[in-house]
């Protein structure tokens, strides 16, 4: 078998991104990664705006290490995702999936690092605005 991490060193980064999400396709044997297809699934869509490039910034470093410990420590949480608005560069995009609404707002908020963060942003003034919004997941189509 062909080791499909030898030409990494050539590739970019979307393509390392690529051949990782197939690699972890085909040890979990479905679309989307490891982590199990789930029904009813509770989604948070946020969205914040910052005031200053540099208050995006320090949010980010400060929810970097939240997200490396959600990813290894919170099983349920399916997605937990920052994205970066390209017309609007104060502007972020987080997306949280959870196999049912208490592995949010029972384990995820009572995480120490997710109690430390949210009172670093608001000590700080982080963000100028806050958009939340709560779903469920209709089970048509795919993630």
């Amino acid at each position: 078998m062909a080791n499909p991490w030898s030409d990494l060193a050539k590739a970019g980064a979307g393509a390392v991104a690529a051949i990782f999400a197939l690699q972890l396709q085909k040890q979990s044997g479905k679309r989307g990664g490891a982590r199990k297809a789930t029904r009813g699934v509770f989604v948070i869509a946020v969205t914040w705006k910052f005031k200053s490039q540099a208050d995006k910034d320090k949010l980010i470093r400060l929810w970097t290490p939240l997200a490396q410990y959600v990813a290894t420590h919170e099983p349920n949480t399916l997605a937990y995702e920052l994205s970066h608005s390209p017309d609007e560069p104060l502007t972020v995009f987080l997306y949280e999936r959870y196999v049912k609404k208490s592995d949010w707002n029972v384990t995820h908020q009572s995480a120490q690092l997710y109690k430390d963060f949210f009172k670093q942003v608001e000590q700080e003034h982080l963000i100028a605005s806050s958009d939340v919004k709560f779903y469920t997941e209709s089970d048509i189509g795919f993630v």
